[in-house]
């Protein structure tokens, strides 16, 4: 009799109490912990600063590490003068991602201090509540959420009801708790399902039989497009399905567990729940069908061990005790394989396997790590991976394990950057001793004192020549005005001795070009004056400039002499702090 009673009240007490105990607490984790960038504060539109548009880029892109040690930094330089506050408040919600709640509290906290915008105020008081919460100081998570006033957005609002109602429920005031979701119909939609699937819940706890199938009867009557809603409905049918079990309803309990996809990770336990409904009904050729099926399954699953028995236990119902025994027998050394398989998976974790399988998934989206972790090699550990991915403190687990492999792979990059950052000075200290010479020999050619001097005697030579148009001839016409005197003075000493008409033709040409040299030069007098003005105002700006790039030159040269300084002591500084943490990293890796 020991023997038939078993695998129905492992099904009906061990199992139900389980999946209640995890429907309320698993189902915050599910959300997004960055939901909040859809917020007015991290809307792309809003951007006023570069840096923080790149920090915004990342975190859209779901690189949260990317865009945390972006935002640090801007925020250390300065850069988003705009986005103060803004930023301080994606910082607390990457901080609250990574599950460092002291320092998500931390932000938050001093957001509040600084922050003048009521709206800001009221995100930060949520935040600030919802961190609280998660760090199991529920008092103070309930006075931040009070102060934190309505209205939020919609999902924020939506969010807030939400986790009031996980308060109430934590701190055993249950009314209060089903109370707070009793609004469901104004929720938003991505948190609606999640208020009516823990309504359901609650009303369970409560045994409010008629409230409890009210709720997951409505939550199941839409049909949904998202992976996500569908997985809550089959939580939600299973859940019902073996509350209504347990209530001696088994007609209903098997109308909500035939609604169970067969492709569901619930629906190994609602097929072995559906079997006990019909065994209930005395519909044991129903049960063994349904068993059967489920009795095709990996043997690993819990509830695919249950059914090996199941089925034993329904042939003996049908008074087919030597069927049944034998069944008993096989599913005593399949159970005794099983442990086989389950010490040697034990064995696999324990000497690192997986852990080392773990390092193979790739990492791109952060986001979405978890769904690429069946294309892990198949190992041991395998069959068990789709129950254990269902258990929220082996996903919160690998994430963590997952986390620090990201870490320690970024410490990995900074410790051979150290290594770089020494060579570029190197490199920059050795150019500049190689520089320094040719830099002093340009310096030693530049004399401002000298090319002072000589625009000093430019300028007195200019004032002289300018008086008459001949002195500011070109030399060209200084010659053939040299020449022609000369003509003029050669044509007049012969004519003191004697005259002729030769002479006399060759004083009329000498006159008449002498003329025209003259009127040539006169002509260009005024703008050849202007031009050399202009050309000695230029000589002032260049001299000056020159002064200017020589004072910058010397400047530079002094300052690179010293720009070195400090460098080696800073990059050994933070080669020390790497491995500082990498060495805290490496026992948590163990």
């Amino acid at each position: 009799m020991m023997v038939t009673l078993f695998p129905k009240r492992r099904l009906c007490e061990v199992m139900h109490t389980a999946i209640l105990a995890l429907g309320i607490s698993m189902l915050l984790l599910i959300v997004p912990v960055g939901s909040h960038a859809q917020e007015k504060s991290f809307q792309l539109s809003a951007v006023n600063d570069l840096h923080y548009g790149e920090v915004l880029f990342h975190f859209y892109q779901g690189e949260l590490f990317p865009s945390l040690v972006k935002l640090s930094v801007v925020q250390a330089q300065s850069k988003i003068p705009n986005h103060t506050q803004d930023g301080q408040l994606l910082k607390g919600g990457l901080y609250l991602a990574y599950g460092m709640h002291e320092q998500a509290e931390a932000t938050f906290i001093e957001l509040l201090d600084r922050a003048e915008d009521e709206d800001m105020k009221n995100q930060a008081w949520f935040y600030l509540g919802k961190t609280q919460f998660q760090r199991g100081k529920l008092g103070a998570a309930k006075v931040s959420l009070t102060r934190s006033k309505l209205p939020l957005s919609d999902r924020l609002g939506s969010e807030k009801v939400y986790l009031e109602a996980q308060l109430s429920f934590r701190q055993g005031a249950i009314v209060q708790a089903a109370n707070n979701l009793s609004d469901w119909e104004n929720m938003h939609d991505e948190w609606r399902n999640y208020g009516l699937y823990n309504l359901g819940v609650m009303a369970v706890r409560q045994a409010h039989e008629q409230q409890a199938v009210k709720a997951f009867t409505r939550l199941v009557s839409d049909k949904p497009d998202d992976s996500l809603t569908k997985a809550l409905q089959d939580r939600a049918q299973l859940t019902a399905g073996l509350y209504l079990l347990d209530k001696k309803r088994p007609e209903d309990a098997a109308e909500f567990l035939r609604g169970v996809r067969l492709n569901s990770t619930d629906s190994a336990k609602a097929l072995l729940g559906l079997g006990w409904a019909y065994s209930e009904l005395g519909q044991y050729q129903r049960a063994l069908v349904v068993w059967e099926e489920l009795a095709t399954r990996d043997f690993s699953h819990p509830a695919v061990q249950e059914t090996h028995m199941a089925i034993a236990h329904a042939y003996g119902q049908q008074k087919n005790y030597a069927v049944a025994a034998d069944l008993y027998q096989q599913t005593i050394e399949k159970l005794n394989q099983e442990y086989t398989r389950l010490e040697t998976a034990k064995q696999v974790v324990r000497q690192g396997q997986f852990s080392r399988d773990l390092t193979k998934i790739p990492f791109i989206a952060q986001k979405d790590w978890f769904w690429m972790v069946s294309e892990l090699p198949d190992s041991a550990v395998s069959p068990y991976l789709p129950e254990l991915l269902a258990e929220t403190h082996f996903v919160e687990a690998v994430k963590n394990y997952r986390d620090l492999l990201f870490m320690q792979q970024n410490l990995a990059h900074w410790a051979e950057s150290m290594v770089s950052f020494n060579d570029m000075v190197a490199a920059r200290r050795a150019r500049f001793k190689q520089s320094a010479p040719l830099i002093q020999q340009t310096l030693n050619r530049v004399n401002i004192d000298r090319l002072k001097t000589r625009q000093q005697s430019l300028l007195r030579r200019f004032e002289v020549e300018k008086a008459t148009p001949e002195g500011l001839a070109s030399p060209k016409e200084q010659r053939l005005l040299t020449r022609l005197n000369e003509v003029d003075q050669r044509v007049a000493s012969l004519s003191a001795v004697t005259a002729s008409p030769e002479l006399t033709s060759m004083a009329q040409k000498q006159a008449f070009l002498q003329g025209i040299l003259t009127w040539d030069i006169s002509a260009q007098y005024v703008e050849r004056r202007w031009a050399i003005e202009k050309s000695l105002k230029t000589i002032n700006t260049t001299q000056d400039s020159i002064k200017e790039r020589v004072k910058a030159l010397r400047q530079a040269r002094a300052a690179a002499a010293t720009t070195f300084a400090g460098f080696d002591q800073r990059i050994h500084q933070s080669a020390q702090r790497v491995r500082q943490l990498q060495q805290q990293v490496q026992p948590l890796m163990q």
